[in-house]
């Protein structure tokens, strides 16, 4: 078991438990759809509350980042719309004690569903004391790099897009 594992076992635990899942399960190559659901629960959760990176998140679910970039992205979707989904992070989040719930759940359904939430960039590019106590200067300069490099490589992706709809 990695260090990571260890670290992040309360959250893990919560998980296992909500979803009546082992460990072993869990950290299989399965499809299922309710060990899929629990991993995209986790990878979501481990983004937005211990600000690690896709790579990282995917090196502790052995997956490639691109797999944890597209959970984060669909709980993130269906937090508006689910409310299982929604009730599920609101225990989870609540279970291992962070400040970060606020900025996860939007309060109304009406609200948007940006895949790059405005009120998280803004915070991860303008630090509190709070946060960089929590997570330290030298993490919070790897983790804006991560984010700056992120939004690199999306607008090439668009960029790229374009160029595509363009010769169609």
């Amino acid at each position: 078991m990695s260090i990571y594992i260890k670290k992040y076992e309360k959250l893990i635990n919560e998980i296992l438990d909500y979803y009546k899942i082992d460990k072993n399960s869990f950290f299989s190559s399965s499809r299922e759809a309710h060990l899929v659901e629990a991993r995209q629960i986790f990878a979501y959760c481990l983004r937005e509350n211990f600000y690690l990176s896709f790579p990282a998140i995917g090196e502790i679910l052995n997956r490639d980042h691109t797999t944890i970039m597209y959970a984060y992205n669909k709980i993130g979707l269906l937090i508006n719309k689910n409310r299982r989904i929604k009730r599920l992070l609101k225990r989870l989040l609540g279970k291992i004690k962070t400040k970060e719930y606020k900025k996860v759940i939007p309060k109304s359904p009406k609200e948007k569903e940006p895949i790059i939430k405005q009120e998280g960039l803004n915070n991860h590019l303008n630090p509190t004391k709070e946060m960089i106590k929590k997570i330290g200067q030298d993490n919070l300069k790897k983790h804006i790099k991560n984010l700056y490099l992120n939004l690199k490589k999306m607008l090439k992706d668009i960029n790229f897009q374009l160029s595509l709809i363009k010769i169609i």
